[in-house]
């Protein structure tokens, strides 16, 4: 492409960042544009200054008060969104996304967001309802679909919990969304991570160590792909543990080994999963008193996402019981999760 640049009259190009990866020596010697911290794709300001960039054409002082106006309204609306989750208002979430606006109009982000928030807290109905308008505004975003397999599933967990037997039609719904993205080739961390919970609950209710070993395998892939994403590889090294072998537990020692290394072993600020999870890496070294204390700053630091809470506590009581805790142990780890109901 260097080549075309300075061969073919007319010719742009301009170098994106979607993740963390560090630029190539070429891209660090242009203009390029850092898309990092959009999850759902270049959109707002920054891809019409992107667009401009490509045609080589500046922005009009017009054009360019459009960008900033976007990009400012997007990060706004955002901060709304977090504000609502960390306050526990799923009706606020509903009226922002009622509201809608521009922002909301573009991209899928903002919805996204709003119905991820909504499964947080435990609305998941709204989630469902919410998800399925952003996939008729968004028919090829991946995003709602895969947030809609875990609204589906962490209903089903809800009715299962509640003995309803309709927990079944929306477990295999969540599967079958997940399953079909991933038979196309999506294999990104999500929706290995969802569909790899899919057969953690069908192995809850059917107590078939091929469904726990068909979880931890996806979880295990969607962490070799992406070597970084701690969710995955907790996951993968709890799964190894439950399923009990001395191979497996060698194998959930190694995970758990990795993960730490990206977490470390004190909390994260304003980070509810990462907390937790460097808690669990502790916990299956059977560290229980600082993994005791890193689940309670978790739970301290996003009070009102009581479906967190749950989900972290059913995988905790798990490995404490496979890990043969004692009363008293088993006793301080679930101290931060007195306000959950128990598995």
């Amino acid at each position: 492409m260097e080549a075309r640049t300075t061969k073919k009259p007319g010719f742009q190009f301009v170098p994106v960042r979607l993740d963390a990866s560090e630029l190539s020596t070429f891209a660090t010697n242009r203009v390029f544009l850092d898309f990092s911290t959009y999850p759902d794709g270049p959109n707002g300001g920054e891809l019409l200054r992107l667009l401009h960039a490509i045609v080589g054409q500046p922005l009009s002082p017009e054009a360019a008060h459009f960008a900033n106006v976007q990009d400012e309204t997007s990060k706004l609306a955002a901060a709304q969104i977090a504000a609502a989750i960390r306050q526990g208002r799923p009706d606020r979430l509903i009226q922002l996304f009622s509201d809608d606006g521009r922002p909301w109009q573009t991209s899928s982000a903002l919805g996204c967001k709003a119905a991820e928030g909504l499964t947080k807290v435990d609305r998941n109905d709204e989630a469902i309802q919410m998800l399925d308008a952003l996939e008729m505004d968004f028919p090829r975003s991946i995003r709602p679909r895969q947030l809609r397999a875990l609204a589906l599933a962490r209903r089903a967990q809800q009715r299962r919990k509640a003995g309803d037997a309709a927990y079944e039609k929306d477990l295999m719904a969540a599967q079958d969304i997940v399953g079909v993205l991933y038979e196309s080739g999506e294999r990104d961390p999500e929706t290995l991570g969802i569909y790899g919970r899919t057969w953690m609950d069908r192995y809850d209710a059917s107590g078939d160590l091929t469904d726990l070993r068909q979880a931890r395998d996806l979880y295990a892939e969607a962490f070799e792909t992406a070597q970084d994403d701690y969710y995955s590889g907790i996951n993968a090294a709890t799964k190894s543990v439950l399923l009990g072998s001395p191979e497996e537990l060698d194998k959930g020692a190694a995970y758990a080994s990795r993960v730490q290394k990206i977490v470390g072993t004190d909390k994260h600020p304003n980070d509810y999963w990462k907390t937790a999870t460097a808690a669990e890496a502790l916990l299956m070294q059977r560290d229980f008193a600082n993994a005791s204390e890193l689940y309670d700053a978790a739970v301290a630091m996003a009070p009102k996402e009581v479906a967190s809470h749950a989900t972290t506590w059913v995988q905790a009581s798990r490995l404490l019981e496979k890990l043969a805790a004692s009363a008293e142990e088993r006793t301080l780890v679930q101290k931060p999760f007195e306000h959950v109901d128990r598995p």
